[in-house]
Formats: structure tokens, sequence, C-alpha cells
């Protein structure tokens, strides 16, 4: 009796003729926390009372298979209760004790294997963890691979129209005017095609990595909006669609990032182009409403199915991946607008009344406390000089690539700039030497990534050119940095020096508009051209 108390195991025998348990042994105090005594002489009922209610079943077509059975080892698994109610898993050994008996007696072992039935469980566990994971990690392959696929076929569609209409142009002799005007048309459209899919892809990135930084400012959402219509304009031409834009006289103003605004509304717009029908119509309207503004976009187009429309804001989602798709695109677009939104505390949502039905987005951003900001927006260019907006404006370009010098100086020699270029920093500084202090340019115009030194280390370089020729802080040239490096935030380069940034690749326009806007926000220091001054006063 000693030796079964103290074994590593419980024994016991159950009468099957009178349905009771005869003997336990001790080590079930251990096991299960019962008395070995009060579990002798236990009824079969309340054995069953005693085992996990999915278990119960088996028990008992266990039992009764010992009436067909004269003798054999049998084994089993059940689940018992505890005397603290838990359930511990029993291995069980057991035969009959002596077949030729007139009572059948069953002798058994039973063997706490709780231990190893958590191991086996969380090992399934982690199985089917890793079949998820596996699972996941291949979709995430597979939509890697279409994203792949459609980013190098979104990214060759321009590029071939532009290789296309050059070989067009380079056979024809002489050039047809109308070809020339399609060619130029076609090369714009896709030029700006491909650099807003660039944008869209280099923000995407760094949203994913919290690495998105916003400029609050003053802003005319109106202008915004306007400025946006021009950007898609040459692809709403192209198939005739009508674009209304409807608001109230006067400002809508707000704070925000005037780049990062421009870009939602650019967005929003390019895909109501993308997905109307040719001589479609596409409105736009602004406005307020209670504390917000908001700008509405509603197109003709082919609407958005219910089911798509929860979806509709997510990264690389698009209601048609295959590659027999009608409408390109990356599916980043609304993605990019909905998180530009929320980082300016807006908010921006979808409606449509089903396919064929056309599609409604509204932009909802916060009205600044002060509703009046227009003393401190930029000035209008309304009414600057058409023919020449940089007259008398003088201007050093650095580019160490000469394709770059040759459309800066004649973009900005166009607009009556007096425009000196340079190769390298050496070339640049110079040059500079040669003309401080007497003759001071008005902008300097900095690629940064150059062979040598780059444009951080010219602007150095510059000041202290100027320190030695003695000028003052105040009299120091204003820089423009020229990058097609991104992901540089503007935080970085205003802290280096330079009080403005234009990224590669930039319409020409806009590098004017630039030029005009750092000059007018000089204009109260003296040292502007006086064509500007003038202009800039309006």
């Amino acid at each position: 009796q000693g030796l079964l108390d103290t074994a590593p195991l419980v024994l016991y025998l159950l009468d099957l003729d009178h349905g009771r348990m005869v003997f336990v042994s001790g080590m079930v105090q251990q096991v299960l926390g019962f008395d070995a005594e009060a579990l002798r002489g236990l009824s079969m009922q309340g054995l069953l009372r005693l085992v996990h209610p999915e278990d119960r079943r088996a028990l008992m077509e266990h039992l009764r298979g010992y009436r067909d059975e004269q003798d054999g080892l049998r084994t089993f698994e059940l689940r018992f209760r505890h005397q603290d109610g838990d359930w511990r898993w029993l291995y069980c050994r057991e035969r009959l004790f002596d077949p030729a008996a007139r009572t059948r007696l069953v002798l058994g072992v039973a063997i706490d294997v709780s231990d190893r039935r958590q191991a086996e469980r969380e090992l399934e566990q982690l199985i089917e963890a890793e079949k998820r994971l596996r699972y996941e990690a291949e979709r995430a392959n597979r939509a890697k691979d279409e994203f792949l696929a459609v980013v190098s076929h979104e990214l060759r569609s321009p590029l071939n129209a532009l290789r296309g209409w050059s070989f067009l142009l380079g056979n024809s002799n002489p050039v047809d005017p109308g070809l020339l005007e399609r060619a130029v048309q076609a090369i714009k459209r896709n030029v700006d095609h491909q650099a807003r899919l660039i944008d869209d892809l280099l923000d995407t990135s760094r949203i994913m990595s919290g690495k998105l930084n916003l400029e609050h400012r003053p802003l005319n959402l109106i202008e915004t909006v306007n400025s946006a219509i021009e950007v898609v304009r040459p692809a709403a031409d192209a198939k005739r669609l009508a674009i209304v834009f409807e608001h109230a006289p006067g400002p809508l103003s707000i704070e925000g990032d005037p780049a990062r605004l421009h870009q939602v509304v650019v967005n929003l717009l390019s895909n109501a182009v993308k997905f109307t029908p040719e001589e479609g119509r596409i409105t736009i309207t602004a406005g307020t409403e209670l504390d917000m503004a908001s700008i509405t976009v509603t197109d003709t187009g082919i609407g958005i199915d219910a089911e798509f429309l929860p979806r509709l804001f997510q990264r690389f989602t698009q209601a048609d991946s295959s590659t027999t798709r009608k409408h390109g695109g990356l599916g980043i677009g609304l993605a990019l607008v909905r998180h530009l939104v929320e980082l300016h505390g807006g908010t921006v949502s979808a409606a449509s009344e089903g396919l064929g039905k056309g599609a409604t987005f509204t932009v909802k951003l916060p009205l600044p406390k002060a509703r009046v900001m227009m003393e401190n927006l930029p000035e209008s260019n309304e009414t600057e000089a058409e023919n020449a907006p940089l007259a008398g404006v003088r201007i050093c370009a650095l580019d160490d690539d000469p394709d770059a010098r040759d459309i800066i100086a004649h973009a900005l020699k166009r607009a009556g700039a007096q425009v000196y270029s340079a190769s390298s920093g050496a070339d640049l500084i110079a040059l500079l030497d040669e003309q401080l202090p007497h003759t001071r340019p008005d902008i300097l115009l900095l690629d940064l990534a150059m062979p040598g030194e780059d444009g951080f280390g010219v602007l150095a370089s510059v000041r202290a050119l100027e320190q030695r020729k003695g000028l003052s802080v105040d009299e120091a040239i204003p820089a423009i940095a020229v990058t097609a490096f991104a992901e540089l935030s503007r935080v970085r380069i205003v802290e280096a020096g330079f009080i403005e940034r234009m990224a590669k690749p930039f319409d020409p326009g806009a590098l004017v508009a630039t030029i005009r806007r750092v000059l007018a926000n000089k204009r109260g220091k003296g040292n502007l051209p006086l064509a500007v001054r003038s202009s800039a006063a309006g």
C-alpha cells in the first residue's frame, strides 16, 4: 500500500458489473486533490460527473467495449476535474484484472499529462499562428508583386509616350506645327503624370515611416483649388471634360501646408478626371460649414460600388487591379489624401449612389480661430507683369547637369531675369567674388546633389564670401535649394540657410512663382529690384 501511495501514478480498480470504483491509490490526492477514501466506492454516475462533459460519451463507449473484449491492453486520455475546479488531462492504461473471474474488474493506471497537453496545445497554436503568418506573408508577397507590376506599368507608360513623341519630332523634317503642338501637350501631360506618381510613392514611404512633416502657415483655399485645376486641366481637356469651380466671392482662409493641401486637391481632381468618361463634368465647390472649411469634388464618372466604398481610402487598394483594367494608377492617391487631410486635423469622405452614377468627395478642414487672415497671406499674383514677371532680377543658378542649367536659364530669361549659370561650386564662388559687393545677385538657385561640394557646402562658402566682402546678414543673397531628393525635409534645408525649396522635376512657371514669392517677402528691406517691388506691391 505504501508503494502504491508514493508511486508517481494513480492505480485504480473499477467494478464493471456493479458500476463502482473499488480502489484508488493515495497518489490521487496529489494528482486530483481528492482523498482516496472519498473516491473508493464512488458510483459510475458520480465518476462521470467528475469527467469533462466532452469526454463522457467517449468514456462510456470505452467501458462498453469490455463486454465484447475478454482481454487486451487499452489506453485513452480524458479530462478529469480537480478538486479546485480545474481540468486535468489523465493518460490511462488498463485491462481486465481477471477475465475468467465472475466479477469483471478493470485494473488501470492514470498519469497526469496536463503539462504535455498544454505544451501540445501551445505548439498547435504556434503552428496555426505560423500558418496564418505564412499566409499573410504570401498574400503580402503577392500584393507586392502585383504592386511592383503596377508601378512598372505606370512608370513605363509615360516614358513610352515621351520616347515616342521624341522620336516623331526628331524624324520630322520639317516639323509639322500641328504635330508639334500635340507633342508638346502630350509630353507635358505625361511628365506631370509621372512626377505625381513619384511624389505619391515618396510621400507614402514618408507616411509609413512617420517622417512626413507639415508646414503650417496662412493660405487661401480658393487659390489652392484654382492652382490644382490648372494642373489637371490638360488631362481634362484631352477628354473634353468641363471643370466648374463654385465658391463665394473673396478668399477662404485657413492654416495649413500649402504644398500638401495643393496635393490633396490635385489628387482628388486627378481621380475625378481619370474616372469620368469623355465630355463629362467635374464640379468643385468650396465654402464653410460651422467651424470647418469644405471642398467638394463631384464628378459624373463611373461611380463606386457599395462593397468597395469602405476600402476606398486604403493604401494599394483598387476596385480593379487586373491586367485588363481600364483605368491606371497605383492605388495610393486617395490614401495619401486621407493621411494628409487627417494630419491637418480634417476629414475626407466619399459617397456614390453606385456604379455609373458618379461620385462625390468631401474634404473638411478646421477654420482658424481668427477668421480674418488675409493680411498675412502672400500677395496675389493677379497684378504681376505677364510678359516679364522677373524683369531686372539677377539670378545665379548652380547645377552640374547641363540640361538642367539650360532649362533654368531659358525659363528665367523668358521671364525677364538676368541669369548667370555655374556648373560647380568653385565656378559660382569665383563668379560672386568678381561681382560682390558692387553687383549683387538677387537670388541664388543651388542644386544640392553635386559631385565634390554639395549645395549645402556651397551655400556655406557663399556666406563666408559675403562676410569677407563686408555684407551684413540682412544683405545676404536669398538662396533657393533645388533638389531631386524630395525626402529632404524643409526643416533641414531652412536650418542650412536656404529660404525655399524646389523639388525636381518642377514646372518653370512654378520656379518663377517661387522666386517672385521669395523676393516679395523681402521687399520691405529695400534690396529688391524696382520692377519686382512695384509689381509685388500691386
